[in-house]
C-alpha cells in the first residue's frame, strides 16, 4: 500500500498541466494571450461578448475586467504612452480608444482621436487584432484605409503612409515551386468534375517599409500537403510532389524534405523518400539527393503546425497511427459499438543520419482506445483527435498531448531515456473538447501551455515549473 501512495505522489508531482477552467457566456468567446502588466510574462484576455476579462498567468481568477464600447471591432494590448505599462487599444467606429490595464484603474475609455479606416466597420463582435507597431522607438497605431496604411501617433498625429491599393507596388512572396495540372480523371472528385492540383504558396504583399510586414509573407513553411494529397500522391504523381515535411524542423535549410504517400494498394502503410543535399565539391552548387521509396506499417500523421523531433537531435521523425480494420461481419461491428472503443496504435520511428531513413523498428509504440465514431467519421484521416505535438517540459524535444475521449486528454514525454508507452499525465475534462485555441510559452522557459474551447468553457492546460 506504501509503495502505491508513493507511486501515485510521484505521478502527481510530475504533472506537466495544471487545469483552469474559465466559464464563458458566449459560443463565440474569443481568447489571446497579452502582456498585460509588464512583468514579462504571458496572461490570457478573454473576450466574451463585449466583456474583455484579464486573468494572470492564464489561470482561473480573472484581475479585472473592462466593459468594452458596443462598436468596438478591434482590440490589441500594447504600451503605447512608454510609461511600461500595457495600455488596451481598441477601434469602435471611427473612434480610436484606450483603456487602462491597471487592476485599480479607471475603466471608463479615454478617447485617442478619430479617423475612419476599413476597421470602422460593425462586427458581431471585438476581435484581436494587431493595431500597434514599433517604428523608430515609438508606438504607432496603424489603420488600414482603402488604398493606405496609416501609422498614427497615439495623438492621431499622421506619421507616415503608405499605398496598399490596387494601383499601389506589390512583391510577390512564391514558397514553393510553382505547379498547376489538371488532374483526368478527377481523383477525389465525382466522374466529369473538374480536379486542378495546385502545388503553391504565394503571397501578393505591398510594398511596404520594412518591419511592417514579414520578410517572406509567404514564410518557410514546416510541411505541406493533406491525407487526401497522400491517399492518392502515389498512384503516379511524382515524388517531390506528394506531401512532405522538413527533414530540419527548426534549420535554416528547407530543401531537405521528406515525402510520403499512403500505399496506392491499399495497404495500411506509407512510403517514405528523404530528400537530402550531398557532400559539397569544389567548383558545383548545392546538389540534392532523392532516396528510394521505404515502406512503414501505419499512415502517416500529417502536421499542420510542428515537425516532431522526439529525441532532440535537429531531425524530424516520422509519427504514424495504425488500427487492425473492423471485421465485416455484423457480431464484430455489434461488439465494437458495444463497447464503444477501438484500439489504435500511434508509432514513433526515428531519423537515422548515418544511412539517410528512418529506423524500421519502432522507437515507441503507444497503444491508444479512441471512440469507435472517430474510427468511423472519415476512414481516410488520424482517427486521433485534438493532436498537439510541441515542447511541455522545455527539454528541446517534442512531447504530445491527444484526446482519449471527448473529455479526456492524455500527455506523453520525451526524455533522454525515450518515450513510455503509458501516459505521463491524462486530464479529465469538465466537458467535451471542441478545438486548440491557442498555443505559447508564458513563462519563457520553453514549456508551452494549452487553450482549449468546450461548451461555455475555455479549459487552459497551463504549464507547470518543475513538471
Amino acid at each position: 500500500m506504501t509503495s502505491l501512495i508513493l507511486a501515485a505522489f510521484s505521478l502527481c508531482c510530475g504533472a506537466l498541466f495544471s487545469l483552469q477552467t474559465i466559464p464563458v457566456e458566449q459560443p463565440d468567446a474569443q481568447c489571446f494571450f497579452a502582456e498585460t502588466d509588464g512583468r514579462g510574462c504571458g496572461d490570457l484576455v478573454v473576450i466574451d461578448g463585449h466583456r474583455l476579462a484579464v486573468h494572470p498567468g492564464a489561470e482561473t481568477a480573472e484581475s479585472f475586467s473592462i466593459l468594452l464600447d458596443p462598436e468596438t471591432s478591434a482590440v490589441d494590448v500594447a504600451d503605447i504612452d512608454g510609461d511600461g505599462q500595457p495600455d488596451l487599444v481598441a477601434v469602435a467606429g471611427d473612434r480610436v480608444l484606450k483603456y487602462s490595464m491597471e487592476p485599480a484603474g479607471p475603466r471608463e475609455a479615454q478617447l485617442l482621436f478619430s479617423s475612419h479606416s476599413q476597421l470602422s466597420a460593425a462586427t458581431p463582435r471585438p476581435f484581436p487584432h494587431v493595431l500597434v507597431l514599433a517604428r523608430g522607438g515609438r508606438s504607432l497605431i496603424a489603420l488600414p484605409t482603402a488604398d493606405r496604411l496609416e501609422l498614427r501617433a497615439p495623438s492621431g498625429e499622421l506619421v507616415e503612409s503608405h499605398a496598399i491599393g490596387l494601383d499601389a507596388a506589390h512583391r510577390v512572396s512564391f514558397g514553393q515551386p510553382f505547379s498547376a495540372l489538371p488532374v483526368q480523371p478527377p481523383r477525389l472528385g465525382t466522374p466529369g468534375a473538374l480536379q486542378m492540383r495546385i502545388i503553391q504558396t504565394a503571397a501578393f504583399v505591398p510594398a511596404l517599409p520594412e518591419g511592417l510586414v514579414p520578410l517572406d509573407p509567404a514564410g518557410a513553411p514546416q510541411c505541406g500537403g493533406s491525407v487526401a494529397q497522400a491517399a492518392v500522391a502515389a498512384r503516379g504523381d511524382p515524388p517531390e510532389s506528394w506531401p512532405w515535411f522538413r527533414l530540419h524542423p527548426s534549420g535554416p535549410q528547407d530543401d531537405e524534405r521528406v515525402f510520403f504517400a499512403y500505399d496506392p494498394n491499399g495497404a495500411r502503410e506509407t512510403l517514405v523518400r528523404v530528400r537530402r543535399a550531398l557532400p559539397p565539391v569544389s567548383g558545383r552548387g548545392r546538389e540534392l539527393k532523392l532516396s528510394g521509396a521505404q515502406r512503414y506499417p501505419g499512415m502517416a500523421i500529417p502536421s499542420s503546425t510542428k515537425v516532431p523531433d522526439f529525441n532532440g537531435d535537429g531531425y524530424a521523425d516520422l509519427l504514424l497511427w495504425n488500427a487492425a480494420a473492423p471485421a465485416p461481419t455484423v457480431g464484430a461491428v455489434t461488439r465494437a459499438l458495444t463497447q464503444g472503443y477501438w484500439s489504435v496504435r500511434l508509432t514513433v520511428h526515428l531519423f537515422d543520419p548515418a544511412s539517410g531513413r528512418y529506423a524500421p523498428v519502432p522507437f515507441v509504440v503507444i497503444p491508444l482506445q479512441v471512440p469507435v465514431a472517430w474510427f468511423l467519421a472519415d476512414p481516410g484521416s488520424p482517427p486521433v483527435r485534438h493532436l498537439v505535438l510541441d515542447e511541455f517540459n522545455g527539454n528541446d524535444r517534442t512531447d504530445l498531448v491527444c484526446a482519449t475521449a471527448p473529455d479526456k486528454l492524455a500527455v506523453w514525454v520525451a526524455v533522454p531515456s525515450g518515450i513510455r508507452p503509458d501516459p505521463h499525465q491524462e486530464i479529465q475534462l469538465p466537458g467535451p473538447v471542441q478545438r486548440v485555441e491557442l498555443r505559447g510559452d508564458l513563462d519563457g522557459d520553453g514549456r508551452t501551455s494549452l487553450v482549449l474551447s468546450g461548451p461555455g468553457a475555455f479549459y487552459v492546460l497551463r504549464a507547470r515549473k518543475g513538471g
